[in-house]
């Protein structure tokens, strides 16, 4: 149960900050960053912010990009 624990915890929880057992301290402190910015946009503290929406997009020119 504990190994499958960890390989779940590993590879399945927030792969992108990495698979090895040295990230887990790294995964759990994003995860209480995760959950402070839940609360804080919950309770009113600060502004939702909507990451996916099209005014915050970045526009590359053509120009920027063939260089």
């Amino acid at each position: 149960m504990i190994p499958e624990a960890k390989y779940l915890l590993n590879f399945n929880i927030l792969p992108h900050i990495g698979t090895s057992e040295d990230s887990r301290e790294r995964k759990a402190y994003f995860l209480g960053y995760i959950v402070h910015r839940l609360l804080n946009a919950s309770l009113g503290k600060t502004d939702q912010d909507d990451r996916d929406h099209y005014g915050k997009k970045r526009l590359d020119m053509s120009g920027q990009m063939m260089m």
